[in-house]
């Protein structure tokens, strides 16, 4: 289905093939096929979608770091039974900006200083919170847009919302004992810590999922893998249930939520289905 920038159908893209492989990513896969009405009798193209929440943590240092400079991740601690994964991550201060509560000169003075700042990025693996996927069309007072868009809904839930509070906690600790002289904790409601004291304050506080700064990664799981038609979208070799020539290849087959970067996975599942396909197909 092709639609212009005013979000108005146009008309039709054929393509014939034996086979179709479709691997437009978590987000736009489930888009495609809800706008072409294909694949989901299960219901199910577009939800169950899956992410890694994220908030940062910056901790700014006696000298200057110029982090941006070097690699940007190169080192991460796992806490798997805590549920969130410790990185480190500097950012340009444009974007870094974007993870600071300020506002005016406060934000400024913290700008001005950012050469000296490094950071860890707290990643929450997602066990309570879920979303779906939607296409969005039209856009709300007429606004253009460029082909079709997806309208992403997302919840967080409490035991993730948990888990981004102590892993900031134990971010700031790092930071702390690496020789930050103050770190900035992303939250409105306590921006900076300087010690243990302030460590034990933050940890006590109840915090809702609205408290934070959130940025998100690796969406997943919107055209989930089932052994069933009624459960899922495809079956373990990525062929949709209700298509024998339509396959999806991307992270929206996940199952569930990968708890790490999600390329390696990607590329395992790409690699099998593609071989599946030149056996089964004879190519």
């Amino acid at each position: 289905v092709i639609y212009n920038r005013r979000g108005e159908r146009v008309g039709r893209f054929v393509v014939r093939a034996r086979v179709f492989v479709l691997a437009a990513g978590a987000l736009y896969t489930p888009v495609l096929l809800l706008a072409n009405r294909i694949a989901n009798s299960s219901g199910m193209v577009g939800q169950n979608l899956r992410i890694h929440p994220c908030v940062f943590v910056s901790g700014f240092f006696p000298d200057s770091l110029y982090g941006w400079r070097t690699v940007s991740q190169s080192y991460g601690i796992e806490f798997w039974e805590r549920g969130f994964v410790l990185e480190s991550t500097t950012v340009p201060p444009g974007i870094g900006v974007l993870s600071t509560p300020f506002l005016g000169r406060e934000l400024m003075e913290v700008m001005e200083e950012w050469r000296k700042v490094g950071s860890v990025g707290v990643m929450v693996n997602d066990s309570d919170s879920f979303g779906r996927v939607l296409p969005l069309l039209p856009l709300p007072y007429g606004l253009p847009r460029a082909g079709m868009e997806a309208l992403v809904l997302y919840r967080l839930g409490r035991r993730d919302t948990r888990a981004a509070q102590e892993g900031t906690v134990e971010a700031c600790r790092i930071l702390l004992e690496g020789g930050a002289e103050r770190v900035c904790t992303g939250l409105a409601r306590k921006p900076w810590v300087r010690g243990e004291r302030d460590l034990e304050e933050l940890l006590g506080m109840r915090l809702r999922a609205t408290d934070f700064i959130w940025s998100a990664y690796h969406p997943q799981g919107t055209c989930r893998m089932s052994p069933t038609p009624e459960s899922g979208v495809v079956d373990s070799w990525g062929k949709c249930h209700d298509l024998e020539n339509l396959y999806l290849s991307d992270a929206s087959i996940f199952p569930e939520c990968v708890k790490v970067n999600p390329q390696i996975s990607i590329m395992a599942f790409a690699t099998r289905i593609a071989e599946h396909l030149a056996e089964s197909w004879r190519w």
